[in-house]
């Protein structure tokens, strides 16, 4: 596929991010379902077939107890059966998150960047396979952040909770105990959350700038630089708002009493939503790299130009 001329790439609101998402969602619906059935859907058929049969036991025993049965009797057969499909459901959800949404997430982010910064529409086997190739990296960049991120967030409530014990110890009226552990518990848990903003763009950075361990991890920073709460602020939007939609849905299937349509509204509700928020997430990371590298996008778009067809070098005709 021939490759478009670019527009020229611009910084956005918070809004006009969102409604970007939801725009290209819709213009690139069957590239966004397309990809979350390929790849998403497989897992979200095993996790719902484990969850029914679940809550189909725990109904049955529900039903019993209300005509007068055992519970006794009736929770104990269907403890080791449900401890494997738990079980089952807790493997499928690890392979879920690993596989299937780091490459779903790989997928869209790369037909988002492509798109926004070079104006080239990627097809979904090229994106899937861009996807594939940074797995690895992914892995590897993300587990080097989280000892990163967890060693000082460890040591920041260690100092927080060892310093109200101290007060306490020091027989200090239980007023100045109680105000001290309320300051340094609201201290430790902003930093807590502004750390944790700071590697936000460590997956993606990994896969679309290619780096990797602590390239990804300084990459994140730069791009986080100075926009830290209004990553996070626009990130619990994100989620807020699909929260709503599944929580919408499944409360709504719910009325029906019937498990294996909560599960299938619960499972459909994910298939559709994920992708969305995942595009929202892809936005913010082309918007933060838009911030964050200014002019040496110019260099970006130079590398990723369309080659010269052979009329423009003067070999056409």
């Amino acid at each position: 596929m021939e490759m478009r001329p670019a527009n020229p790439p611009e910084v956005r609101s918070l809004g006009d991010l969102l409604d970007l998402a939801f725009r290209q969602y819709r213009a690139d619906f069957r590239f966004v379902i397309s990809a979350a059935v390929w790849i998403l859907l497989p897992f979200l058929l095993l996790s719902s077939v484990s969850t029914y049969k679940s809550a189909k036991n725990v109904s049955e025993v529900v039903t019993q107890l209300v005509h007068g049965g055992d519970l006794a009797s009736l929770t104990k057969p269907l403890q080791g059966t449900n401890g494997q499909l738990l079980g089952l459901g807790g493997i499928v959800g690890v392979l879920s998150t690993l596989l299937a949404n780091a490459l779903l997430y790989g997928a869209i982010l790369h037909r988002v960047a492509a798109r926004a910064l070079a104006g080239d529409d990627v097809p979904l086997a090229r994106c899937v396979a861009h996807a594939l190739r940074r797995l690895l990296s992914v892995w590897l960049s993300n587990l080097f952040a989280v000892v990163l991120w967890w060693v000082p967030v460890t040591a920041c409530w260690f100092v927080a909770i060892g310093a109200v014990a101290a007060v306490a110890g020091a027989r200090a009226p239980m007023a100045l105990v109680d105000a001290t552990g309320v300051v340094l518990c609201i201290a430790a848990a902003g930093f807590t959350v502004w750390w944790s903003v700071r590697f936000a763009m460590v997956s993606s950075a990994a896969r679309e700038d290619r780096r990797i361990l602590w390239g990804a991890v300084a990459r994140s920073w730069a791009l986080t630089r100075r926009n830290a709460w209004r990553t996070l602020a626009y990130v619990v939007l994100t989620y807020l708002m699909a929260g709503v939609i599944e929580l919408g849905l499944q409360a709504a299937s719910a009325i029906t009493r019937v498990p294996a349509v909560t599960v299938a509204v619960s499972g459909l509700s994910q298939l559709f939503v994920t992708p969305w928020m995942m595009l929202a997430i892809a936005w913010l990371y082309v918007d933060l790299r838009i911030r964050a590298d200014g002019l040496d996008l110019a260099a970006w778009l130079r590398e990723h130009a369309p080659a010269p067809t052979a009329q423009a070098d003067g070999g056409g005709g």
